[in-house]
Formats: C-alpha cells, sequence, structure tokens
C-alpha cells in the first residue's frame, strides 16, 4: 500500500508467534493477538519476511586488510554482512548482495543488507549492486549509551540492548558528553566495567563531571575514513545510514527506495537503540537520487532525499538538539528525479553547503507534499545553498528554501536557477 504498514509476527524466534493453519495450497489462515490485523484492507499487497535476525550471510568481527572481491550473497536469514569489534581496513569490491538474475524471490536479506555496529574505520566499497534487502541497504555507526550518573567516580549505562557483551572494558579511552550530544571535555580511561544485561557501571579515577545524564562514547572505537564509489543500491527500505567522519559518498546511484536515500544521523533512545559518535566531515558528490522516498517517509521533516537530523529519547524524535552533532556537509553535483517532498533536509547541523545540484521534478506522485521540491532547513547554523538548478514542468511546484526563522539564522542563497 502507499500507507507505511508492517505486521510484526515472530520477529525473534518465538517473539509474539502466531498459530498458521494451510487451508488449500494458496490459502493461509494466520491466528494472532486480537487487532493484529486491524489495519490491514482488502487488496493490500504484502511482503512476507521471516527469520528477519537469524543467520547471517557473513560475519565479520576485528579483522585488517581484508578484501572481499565478487562475492554474490543472493539471500540471508539475517544481514548479509555484520561488522563488529575494532575491525579496520576492510573493503569490498564487485560484490552483490541481490536476489538471483531471474529470480522471483522479493528479497535478498530479511535485514539489513549491510550492517556495521562498530569498527576502527578505514572501509572502501566500490562497483557493488545492494537490493532487495527487508531493511537498512547500509548502516554504519558505532555505538553509543545512555547513562546516569552514580557518584563522583562511576556512571551507569542503562540501554545497553544491542550492544555485545564486552562492548565497554576496563582500559577503553571514555568519553562522556552531555544529553544533547554537546561535549563535557571529559575522557579518560576505565577502571572497570561491570556489565548486567544492558546495563554496564563504568569507573573512573578521574572526577566525573557534574550532571544527571550523559551520552557514553568509547573511542576505542571509530567509524571514520569510509568510501562509497560507484555503486548501485536500488528496492530498498532505507538506503545508506550513515553516523561517521569523513567519508566520501560519490558516483552512485540510489533507485527506487521506500525512505530516504541517505540518512546522516546520531541519536539515543531510552530503551532501544543507541548510535552514532557524530558525523563530521562528508562529502555527497555526483550521486543520482531517483524516486527514493515515494511514500514520503518522516513527514515530520519534509519527507526528504537525503536526510540530516539527529534524535534523542526516541527516534525519530520531534526533540531537537541545540549541539550541531552534525557538520561539515558538502552535497554537490547529484541529480534528484521526483523526489516526495525535501530532496534535503537539514537539521540539528552547521557547515552544511548544497551547491551545484539538479532537481528534476515532472511527474505526478501518489503521495502530496507541500514541501516538494524545496531544500528544508531548521535547528541549525551556517547552511548555503548555491548554484543549484531545479527543472520542473509541474503547476506549483516549489524551488528553493523552507526554512525555520526561529532556530535558523538566514541562510545563504544565491547563484540558484528554476527552469
Amino acid at each position: 500500500p502507499a500507507r507505511a504498514l508492517r505486521i510484526p509476527l515472530e520477529f525473534y524466534k518465538g517473539q509474539n508467534k502466531p498459530q498458521v493453519r494451510w487451508i488449500e495450497p494458496n490459502l493461509l489462515e494466520i491466528t494472532a493477538k486480537p487487532g493484529t490485523f486491524r489495519a490491514a484492507e482488502a487488496g493490500d499487497t504484502f511482503l512476507l519476511r521471516h527469520y528477519v535476525y537469524d543467520l547471517n550471510g557473513i560475519d565479520l568481527r576485528i579483522n585488517r586488510h581484508l578484501t572481499l572481491d565478487n562475492v554474490t550473497i543472493a539471500s540471508a536469514p539475517g544481514m548479509g554482512i555484520l561488522t563488529a569489534g575494532a575491525q579496520h581496513h576492510w573493503q569490498l569490491l564487485n560484490c552483490r548482495i541481490v536476489p538471483p538474475a531471474g529470480s522471483k524471490r522479493p528479497c535478498s536479506t530479511t535485514a539489513d543488507a549491510m550492517h556495521t555496529t562498530s569498527s576502527a574505520g578505514f572501509f572502501r566499497m566500490e562497483n557493488c549492486e545492494l537490493g532487495h534487502s527487508c531493511d537498512d541497504t547500509m548502516n554504519f555507526h558505532d555505538l553509543n549509551g545512555y547513562a546516569v550518573r552514580l557518584d563522583d567516580r562511576r556512571v551507569m549505562a542503562t540501554n545497553l540492548n544491542y550492544h555485545p557483551g564486552d562492548y565497554f572494558r576496563k582500559g577503553d579511552p571514555i568519553e562522556l558528553c552531555n544529553a544533547d550530544f554537546s561535549p563535557t571535555g571529559f575522557t579518560a580511561k576505565a577502571v572497570s566495567a561491570r556489565r548486567n544485561g544492558k546495563r554496564c557501571e563504568i569507573e573512573f579515577a578521574e572526577k566525573v563531571p557534574e550532571g544527571d545524564n550523559f551520552i557514553v562514547l568509547n573511542r576505542r572505537f571509530g567509524t571514520r575514513n569510509l568510501i562509497f564509489r560507484n555503486n548501485h543500491i536500488h528496492d530498498f527500505p532505507r538506503g545508506l545510514l550513515l553516523s561517521a567522519e569523513d567519508v566520501t559518498i560519490e558516483n552512485n546511484r540510489f533507485e527506487r527506495g521506500i525512505a530516504s536515500g541517505i540518512k546522516l544521523e546520531t541519536g539515543y533512545t531510552l530503551q532501544v537503540w543507541s548510535e552514532g559518535y557524530g558525523v563530521r566531515n562528508i562529502l555527497i558528490r555526483n550521486n543520482r537520487f531517483d524516486r527514493v522516498n515515494p511514500i514520503g517517509r518522516y513527514p515530520n521533516e519534509n519527507s526528504p532525499d537525503i536526510y540530516i537530523n539527529s534524535y534523542l529519547g526516541t527516534d525519530p524524535s520531534l526533540r531537537k538538539s541545540t549541539y550541531p552533532i552534525i557538520r561539515d556537509v558538502w552535497i554537490t553535483g547529484n541529480e534528484f528525479i521526483d523526489s516526495t517532498g525535501s530532496p534535503v533536509y537539514v537539521c540539528t547541523a552547521d557547515n552544511v553547503t548544497v551547491s551545484g545540484n539538479r532537481f528534476v521534478n515532472r511527474s505526478e506522485l501518489p503521495v502530496k507534499s507541500e514541501a516538494r521540491g524545496a531544500i528544508g532547513v531548521s535547528d541549525s547554523g551556517t547552511v548555503q545553498i548555491l548554484n543549484n538548478v531545479w527543472e520542473s514542468s509541474l503547476p506549483g511546484m516549489k524551488s528553493g528554501l523552507l526554512y525555520d526563522a526561529d532556530t535558523v539564522k538566514q541562510p545563504q542563497f544565491g547563484g540558484n536557477t528554476v527552469k
């Protein structure tokens, strides 16, 4: 359907497991909790996936100087490639994570095609094809933690749901940020790290800053120095989710998604996941975004093709950080075809330049957005919109800039043209 609708049944093995009975070869009866199918309507078409987080195609952990060349993952009941630990200097060349050519199989991986929960950086992916994953095509980040202050020497991280048991170790350099990601200036080695389920008590020799709550970053990790070049990303729920530093994304094709092609984000939730140490020094150059968000995901942020934002407490979050945890981003020379809303939306960021891009909107779309075609900006510092070209034959199509004057100082806007 045009609306986003999920019916999760046994997402994890044994969780919310329904009763299933075959009535005829093509007729299945599913009995689940009351209300499970309330939103479904006759005529809806669904993609059925199962074993969502079961067996990954390839697990990589703490490898160094590793190349995967001409490797194909046709399907996996989980992640295609999962990377964790302080892995560094690895690359994917000429690889494919897609169903076999000519196959009627509707998906490749039941979860992310590629997922990096942590690394020590230095990764390259060139000339690869990733498509038909059932979750993120690519997600590169490290894991942060929300923590409460116990006393002058100890903090307690409280939401380590997806962190490996050894994510925090004795001797790790731990940085404490304020709850809006602004720096406290405190980084020290852990004297001890005592894990108990999703909680971890971390003790320091130095005095912990004053305050009730912190964001905990383990500087043993650092996903940075990444290159994504000449790849074809298509038929995805989300494209590239990125929380990293020193990244080049160039000459890629993002096509036929159902959410943003690229998300630059960092954030934490109090109950589920907490991802990222910030986003800095990103070049997005000479890529093509073709109908990547046709159902208008993230309407509160103008349903963008490139989504720049943070989340605090929940994901997504209407609560915005006043600290620009995302900064130094240059988006240039790209082509955006038939955006549902804003080609680029900028939030909780600073020093962002959108220049020399081409925005083409000539087709009617099923989802209507008043922001279609216009760059969106809120809760940000310096933003420059320069020398871009808008092309459209549709009446009422917006071009230019929509920004929140209460949270953004006057952006720089010049040299842009409309055809």
